[in-house]
């Protein structure tokens, strides 16, 4: 150890070993047990399979079945121009349903969501699709 610090200075492998770097030395300190009880644990996480869209023209209306023991207001959307996100805190497990745009349902993207309990205990998402864009050409005068 003390011929390769030599031989190779601060270029050796046991550099980090040297005694000349007190400075950044950690002293061995006993482990501490983390607290099991301290600790969440997250819930595991099942994709949502059961679900139906309908394109209405400027907006596509997704419907769910919420999972047993869920009601809408377990669920959290989040959406960004390129995709929907879902998920459902519901007993024993979060349910989550992922839709991009270019293989979903969205193929202008989603501007705004709207989120509506059904009476069948379903939830009825409604995303507002991207308006395409109007190029104006002006014509010098």
């Amino acid at each position: 150890l003390e011929r390769n610090r030599q031989e190779k200075g601060p270029s050796s492998y046991y550099y980090a070993h040297s005694a000349e770097r007190d400075d950044h030395r950690v002293e061995d300190v006993a482990p501490t047990p983390l607290d099991a009880a301290a600790a969440p644990r997250s819930k595991p996480r099942v994709a949502l399979r059961r679900y139906a869209f309908a394109d209405e023209g400027s907006a596509v209306t997704v419907t769910l079945e919420l999972p047993a023991g869920a009601a809408a207001e377990d669920a959290s959307v989040s959406h960004d121009e390129a995709s929907l996100s879902v998920d459902v805190d519901a007993p024993g497990a979060v349910h989550a349903l992922r839709l991009p745009t270019e293989n979903g349902p969205f193929f202008r993207g989603i501007a705004s969501v709207r989120t509506r309990a059904l009476p069948d205990g379903r939830l009825a998402i409604v995303c507002d699709q991207l308006v395409d864009a109007i190029e104006v050409v002006r014509r010098p005068q």
